[in-house]
């Protein structure tokens, strides 16, 4: 059977491999195949539904973005996820296309299939995900990734932080949401 790829690392693909050689012989006709499949699927939606950790392999190494494991470890499953797809699709629909010094912070992300520009001004994206959502959308991800020192927590609004665990933690949130 042909190696089956899955993931973005060696250890992932080789792991899937390994369920499919354990689970199905050589030969084996389509509808058993297909059923045997999806099986496979449903087995490993449990896992994934049941799983304490997110992932086997951090995603920062996977994506070789060590700003990652802080949103990881700070923020909710739920919101993890959507700042995932959106740091993919910052990766794979967007550009940075300029960075101006002066008095502003002013970058140009360019969406690559139409040339369409967003001006990112002082961290303030013209889409407004971020007013919206409270999780940073794709085109300050991308202007994010190009600022060494710009944490991609610094983008969320601070609703989506995990609970405080202490209670001089609790009021320092609320102060900044006050503030804010």
């Amino acid at each position: 059977m042909p190696p089956i790829y899955f993931g973005f690392n060696r250890n992932a693909e080789q792991k899937i491999s390994d369920i499919f050689k354990v689970l199905f012989d050589e030969k084996l006709a389509v509808p058993t195949f297909v059923r045997s499949l999806l099986l496979v699927e449903k087995y490993l939606q449990t896992k994934i539904d049941t799983s304490e950790s997110f992932y086997q392999n951090p995603v920062e190494i996977q994506f070789r973005d060590p700003k990652i494991k802080q949103v990881r470890e700070n923020v909710e499953r739920k919101i993890f996820n959507k700042f995932l797809e959106n740091y993919l699709e910052s990766n794979l629909n967007y550009q940075l296309k300029t960075c101006e010094a002066g008095d502003e912070d002013v970058m140009v992300v360019e969406y690559k299939k139409y040339n369409y520009q967003f001006k990112v001004v002082d961290w303030k994206c013209p889409c407004y995900e971020v007013e919206k959502t409270g999780i940073p959308c794709p085109h300050l991800l991308l202007c994010a990734r190009n600022t060494p020192k710009k944490s991609y927590m610094e983008l969320f609004h601070q609703r989506w932080f995990r609970k405080p665990t202490s209670k001089q933690e609790l009021v320092k949130v609320l102060q900044n949401d006050l503030e804010s």
